[in-house]
């Protein structure tokens, strides 16, 4: 963007515009303005801090002082959204290989199918519960644990729960 703006710093630009020129010659290159553009190089200015304040609610609580010349670390708002590093995916492959045998057994997505599955899901989760808690580690037709058989028939309950159309497909 070329030209200029009265007291600058982005005061009368769009959030991801790059710079006019006189926020170039104050403040330094484009290539110094990422992430949030402007939020991200705030100078440490009574307008700098004014245009922060006012744009506050784009950044989601993060301070003046957090964002100020994040250029240099690098910044990545994700800390509102899910932490699938925190899913333990060697545990969560038992699982997905008991879905593939049951998948191979009856066919892909049955479970959504099976009439009065809620109940019989329950009662699923608890045969494999029970057999486990009573010192039964795998399940004797699959091999596979029984707390990976427990878990496919609590997803299936929660997917239920999640989707009220998932229960109307089914008897």
């Amino acid at each position: 963007m070329s030209g200029q703006c009265s007291t600058c710093f982005y005061q009368q630009q769009s959030l991801h515009a790059p710079p006019c020129d006189t926020c170039v010659s104050h403040y330094g290159t484009h290539e110094n303005w990422v992430g949030m553009d402007f939020l991200a190089n705030v100078p440490d200015t009574p307008v700098g801090k004014t245009i922060f304040s006012e744009r506050q609610q784009d950044i989601k609580g993060h301070t003046y002082d957090s964002l100020r010349y994040a250029t240099k670390a690098g910044v990545k708002f994700d800390q509102d959204k899910p932490q699938w590093t925190l899913v333990p995916f060697k545990a969560l492959d038992e699982v997905v290989k008991v879905l593939t045998i049951g998948a191979r057994k009856y066919a892909p997505d049955n479970w959504k199918k099976v009439p009065n599955a809620r109940q019989r899901y329950i009662d699923a989760a608890f045969r494999h519960m029970s057999a486990y808690a009573s010192g039964e580690k795998l399940d004797a037709e699959t091999g596979k644990s029984h707390l990976a058989h427990a878990m496919c028939c609590l997803l299936f309950l929660l997917a239920f729960d999640l989707d009220k159309t998932l229960e109307k497909t089914n008897g």
